[in-house]
């Protein structure tokens, strides 16, 4: 089904989430391994979130149902707790967003974690 599960500026449904999970996944994998690696992660991401393949599926759909919900919050003004809302939506999220962190400070990309 294409359950909508919010009235914000996106909602949160099969769609959207679907989208989102591969634009997520392509640019970890882009921060992580480059534009090989955020290519593969993309489409994994993207193939998990179509299809019911176990907990990885329904952690990438989680994962990227949080995101869209952290987005609509921040367009909505919330600012700096649209993160915290989304680190706090799964332990899966808040994993991958200190391993960005971590990455981006070994590549000294100047953003404080």
């Amino acid at each position: 089904g294409d359950d909508s599960s919010s009235s914000g500026i996106v909602p949160v449904n099969d769609s959207t989430v679907q989208f989102s999970a591969g634009a997520a996944g392509m640019l970890l994998g882009l921060v992580v391994g480059g534009p090989v690696l955020g290519g593969i992660v993309g489409v994994a991401s993207n193939y998990l979130a179509r299809k019911d393949v176990g907990a990885a599926s329904e952690a990438v759909r989680g994962v990227s149902g949080g995101a869209i919900e952290a987005c609509n919050s921040a367009v909505v003004g919330l600012g700096g707790k649209a993160v915290d809302a989304l680190e706090e939506s799964s332990p899966d999220v808040a994993d991958a967003l200190n391993a960005v962190r971590k990455k981006m400070d070994e590549y000294d990309f100047g953003v404080a974690g």
